[in-house]
């Protein structure tokens, strides 16, 4: 009777050790919140999004943050499978990719008539990135994706992957990869 009650507790120590690593729906929660703590430079670095060339407004850079950062998320299911996980989330964040896309469609259809104005170059410049960034004032919390987020174990723990998540990304990120998909259309 010892030798059981000794084995048992032995089990539920190591299920108490090892049992408690961190799942991987608690390492997207700490992804998000995370992120919503990063400043204008670290989201630019680490998303690739440096819209430095069109604006250099730390009124701008401080809005961006904030419609960013401005999002819902609900973990709908988590699914383990050896060392992989999909964690399916629904995510409602701000339309950013659509309205920049308004604003540059916008900025396109002016730029002509700009161009044979008496504006100075740098004037040209001014109009043209108010024009781009002027809709982003009217962003609404409409942008919804239920995404499959990919992650893979490491001996630290769970990460997301890089590769194969780019849904995940355009939907928190409110559809910026969508509006980069537009421009290099363009080119």
């Amino acid at each position: 009777m010892k030798k059981i009650f000794v084995l048992l507790l032995s089990l539920l120590l190591i299920t108490t050790l090892f049992g408690c690593g961190a799942k991987p729906s608690s390492i997207i929660k700490e992804s998000f919140d995370e992120f919503k703590s990063l400043t204008y430079e670290e989201i630019s670095s680490e998303y690739g999004f440096d819209l430095s060339g069109i604006v250099d407004d730390p009124e701008f850079e401080k809005l961006f943050v904030e419609l960013l950062q401005d999002f819902d998320y609900e973990i709908l299911d988590e699914t383990v499978d050896g060392d992989t996980a999909v964690v399916t989330v629904k995510i409602t964040s701000n339309n950013i990719g659509a309205k920049l896309q308004e604003g540059f469609t916008n900025a396109l259809s002016m730029a002509f008539t700009l161009v044979f104005s008496d504006l100075t170059e740098d004037e040209i410049t001014e109009k043209i990135a108010e024009t781009i960034l002027e809709p982003l004032n009217e962003c609404e919390k409409t942008f919804v994706n239920t995404v499959d987020v990919k992650l893979t174990k490491t001996d630290d723990g769970w990460d997301v992957l890089e590769e194969n998540n780019r849904d995940f990304y355009n939907a928190f990120l409110g559809g910026l990869y969508d509006f980069s998909d537009y421009i290099s259309k363009l080119q």
